[in-house]
């Protein structure tokens, strides 16, 4: 074929898969259109497109049959003075509703809902059910319900908590004497009177069973209330269900939202008793069947924790960290060295602040249709040894019998997983230097080597899923089953490696000593290929901002830049041009390479003749997940990594404009991309593609353009028409390019990075509390019909043109999205082709604002919650880590600008 064909080829492609986008503003611009925007309401039109519910007509059915409301009980409260009384509060006359303000029905609805409070209490006290406990509903106001773990600060309209019966009965008695009181005539109307207050605490959001909102008019949109509802369930892991309501002028809808879905009532007139009912009885069956395993101990007020007994020694948890419902819910924590006893207050706080960690724990709602869980699947791969590089379990429980959760019209049932974990890392945004980021690469690939040799494929490497550091506190005698990690590598390439803060020796003699400084966690997602069937293995798995092109949208992939791989031919054999890389490559690989440059270069002669024979794209369609595609989503952690990377000391905005639209660009993509968004994952898979790396990094980081460029032509070879390569073709490759950056005399290599901070980005300028946000289409319940998920996915999707012209594929700069998706989080997961019951993970599901009109984030943590480079940088205490995680994410998945 012609340079003249093949350049039009390539012309042609790039029409076919980039999107021209609008321009980013320049350093200390803003755009127009969203200099004022409402940032808080956004998030809560993101969480109503993620949190997409359900409407169950037999809801009430459902409810009364729960909490086993017999109908003459019903009758009986109907009937009853005080109800009534209460519920012709909260039901305006006619020629009044106009006129009703929102703050006016705060008493009314808190007067409605204690009364029920109070009878569902003295009937559970007459039978003997449930504890001693009541439920009292409170009206916030301007009150703030305080979140800890996730660094949070909402206000409810409503919030209910637990409380001693004789709490809740002298609330009930101050406001029926209130209710006897006059009311006073205003220009808006009559004022209601507000019951009196007990003297109670607002509570934390740990602490609070259930949320509501109020509204002024009708209104068909939920926003706020499923908001504060899937806040009350990330900080309520106890809590199988969370139960809310939403009263509308004359009209209330209740709710419900679990690991398997969100459903809500139709509308009744809140001058109906039964949903009152039905809501407070939702409430005590949720307070009566939490997770008696998991107490909040609210006493402990200098840290949020958690005391666990899951079949073992009481554990005293630190969370830092909780998944978006539905989904699997994940709840992460660091488990405390002191074991937990009564009044031990202070002991359990100088243990947080002082103590290094030695134990990290999950909680989570596995489906339980997996075909694997993450706990056998570790155990098997640490038989007989201990696999390098791998997380190490030292506990983990399953209850199938009575903790299984299944949505209303769901067939989705998940079941509780606990596991226990005794290796602890640090995230990636804690590299000293990118030596260190690039010995955990290596290392890294090392890790995903030794898996497909044992036949498990990951199917989610992330960013959070990728520790470094990593510090093992389990060693049974098991010994450790090494694979050559990079600093034994260096070792014997005669290199002192030793006095590198980053380089970890288990105290053996000589290279053999050496730990892996890659940990990879979660095997959520992953899979054993000797057990898997191919719809299996067909499934789009991973975190949208990490996963393979190919495994996200293959359409996407325009396998055309053969001119490059000719150079790859150099870039692939340049380790062995000089006598240290020679020392490498046979440290590396002491038995060969299993003759892997011959292959590629009869795979590059067999592409050159299939593209003189077709003129087709090869689209690999219904592929299956192969262990190339967590290579490839080892590339993207890593472009991210040095891509936001800041050199110590050097301005975090450094560049050119060029550069700096073309760094914002790449942010605004990799943040905003989601799962079901085509236009924008095409956007995404140009920096793939064509390599469109270039002003990516910062000025003193560029000369590692070159690795990534290479590593990106390999990676966007069409594999799956040579079937025939190896099947670690792909960590061969990567290997031998980044052993090749290793032992160049690029003094780039010892540049110390900030871990204080990356490079600023104006990609959530216009997004500022969109921190790690979800995707639209992550929380879909599973009964939503195809065209309706369709419609959505199109009517979500930009309005962004497809075409380019070929004179344009070398200066499109300018990239940015107008969506959301994370991420996050630590917790992703299953995206189907047409989403149903999904974990589908977003980008970063971090510590973000639960959202809207009422929600305020906290702007930064205390000065004791502050993480500094010099203090904090090699500490492992609870305190510390969980500052480095929310850090993390603020910055590294934020703006990168700090608060302080």
């Amino acid at each position: 074929m012609s340079l003249v064909a093949l350049a039009a080829r390539r012309g042609a492609a790039l029409a076919r898969s980039r999107c021209p986008v609008p321009a980013l503003p320049l350093r200390g611009q803003r755009l127009a259109s969203t200099a004022n925007r409402d940032n808080d309401q956004h998030v809560h039109d993101e969480n109503d497109r993620a949190l997409v519910y359900a409407i169950d007509k037999d809801y009430l059915a459902w409810a009364t049959a729960t909490v086993g409301m017999p109908a003459s009980r019903l009758s009986a409260l109907q009937r009853n003075p005080d109800i009534r009384a209460a519920l012709d509060a909260v039901s305006p006359k006619e020629d009044e509703q106009s006129k009703v303000l929102e703050a006016s029905m705060y008493g009314p609805v808190t007067r409605i809902l204690n009364e029920v409070s109070l009878e569902f209490a003295k009937d559970r006290e007459a039978r003997g059910v449930g504890d001693s406990s009541a439920i009292v509903c409170m009206s916030t106001g301007n009150h703030q319900a305080l979140g800890a773990y996730l660094n949070d600060i909402i206000k409810l309209d409503y919030s209910s908590r637990t409380v001693p019966f004789n709490v809740l009965k002298d609330l009930v008695e101050r406001a029926r004497e209130t209710d006897k009181l006059p009311k006073v005539p205003t220009p808006k109307g009559p004022q209601q009177h507000q019951p009196s207050m007990p003297s109670l605490s607002m509570p934390s959001l740990s602490s609070i069973v259930g949320p509501g909102e109020q509204k002024r008019l009708r209104q068909i949109s939920y926003k706020q209330a499923k908001s504060y509802m899937e806040a009350v369930k990330r900080y309520r892991v106890d809590l199988h269900t969370v139960h809310g309501f939403q009263v509308s002028k004359d009209q209330i809808v209740l709710a419900s939202l679990n690991a398997c879905g969100t459903w809500i009532s139709p509308t009744f007139p809140v001058s109906d008793i039964r949903p009152w009912v039905a809501h407070m009885g939702l409430l005590y069956h949720a307070h009566d069947t939490r997770m008696p395993e998991l107490q909040y101990r609210s006493e402990q007020l200098q840290f949020p924790r958690w005391d666990m007994s899951f079949g073992e020694r009481r554990r005293a948890m630190v969370p830092f960290w909780a998944s978006r419902p539905p989904g699997r819910s994940t709840w992460a924590g660091f488990v405390l060295p002191q074991t937990p006893h009564s009044g031990d207050e202070a002991a359990m706080d100088h243990s947080f602040r002082n103590e290094a960690v030695q134990r990290f724990r999950k909680v989570s709602l596995q489906d339980v249709r997996s075909c694997s869980h993450e706990a056998d699947l570790l155990q098997r791969l640490h038989t007989p040894k201990y696999l390098a590089g791998v997380v190490r379990p030292t506990f983990a429980y399953r209850d199938g019998d009575h903790k299984a959760i299944t949505a209303r019209g769901s067939t989705v049932e998940r079941v509780m997983h606990v596991l226990e974990l005794g290796s602890i890392g640090k995230p990636l945004s804690q590299a000293r230097s990118p030596r260190h980021l690039l010995y955990i690469m290596y290392d890294l690939i090392k890790v995903l080597r030794a898996l497909s040799e044992k036949n498990v494929l990951h199917r989610d490497v992330s960013w959070y899923n990728t520790l470094i550091d990593p510090i093992h506190t389990v060693d049974d005698g098991r010994g450790v089953e090494r694979h050559g990690c990079i600093s034994q590598v260096m070792f014997a390439t005669g290199l002192d490696v030793t006095d590198r803060p980053f380089v970890r020796k288990a105290g053996s003699a000589g290279a053999a000593g050496f730990e892996s400084c890659a940990l990879l966690a979660d095997f959520d997602l992953s899979v054993d290929e000797t057990t898997s069937d191919d719809t299996l293995r067909r499934e789009r798995t991973g975190t949208p901002m990490f996963i393979a092109v190919e495994r996200l949208n293959p359409e996407d992939c325009t396998f055309n830049v053969l001119l490059s791989r000719r150079r790859l031919l150099a870039n692939l054999s340049e380790v062995e041009n000089s006598d240290k890389g020679r020392k490498a490559f046979n440290a590396a690989f002491p038995a060969g390479d299993g003759g892997f440059m011959d292959s590629f270069k009869g795979m590059i002669d067999e592409e050159c003749e299939r593209r003189d024979r077709d003129e087709t794209e090869p689209i690999n369609r219904n592929g299956k997940h192969e262990p190339r595609h967590d290579v490839e989503s080892a590339w993207w952690v890593f472009l991210w990594a040095f891509a936001r990377a800041l050199p110590r000391g050097l301005a975090p905005t450094a560049g050119t404009d060029a550069e700096w639209r073309e760094f914002n660009g790449f942010c605004k993509v990799m943040l905003f991309h989601s799962a079901q968004s085509d236009d924008w994952a095409a956007a995404r898979a140009r920096f793939l593609f064509f390599a469109n790396i270039k002003w990516l990094f910062h000025p003193r980081l560029v000369g590692f353009e070159k690795l990534f460029k290479a590593l990106a032509s390999y990676l966007s070879i069409p594999w799956h028409l040579y079937s025939d390569m190896p099947h670690d073709h792909a960590h061969t490759a990567c290997e031998r390019l980044i052993l090749a950056a290793l032992v160049s005399d690029n003094d780039a290599l010892d540049v110390e990075l900030d871990t204080e901070q990356p490079r600023v980005t104006t990609a959530l300028d216009d997004r500022a509390s969109l921190i790690g946000m979800s995707s639209h289409r992550r929380t879909d319940p599973g009964n939503r019909p195809p065209d309706f998920i369709a419609a959505s996915v199109a009517q979500a999707a930009p309005n962004v043109d497809r075409t380019l012209s070929a004179e344009n594929i070398d200066t499109l700069e300018e990239a940015t999205y107008n969506e959301a998706d994370s991420a996050a989080e630590l917790a992703p997961d299953y995206v189907p082709p047409l989403v149903a019951d999904e974990d589908v993970r977003p980008n970063v599901d971090g510590p973000s604002p639960v959202a809207g009109r009422q929600t305020r984030r906290k702007k930064q943590p205390t000065d004791d919650d502050v993480y500094r480079h010099d203090r904090d940088l090699d500490s492992w205490t609870a305190r510390i880590l969980r500052v480095v995680v929310w850090k993390d994410k603020a910055l590294w998945f934020g703006s990168g600008r700090r608060t302080r």
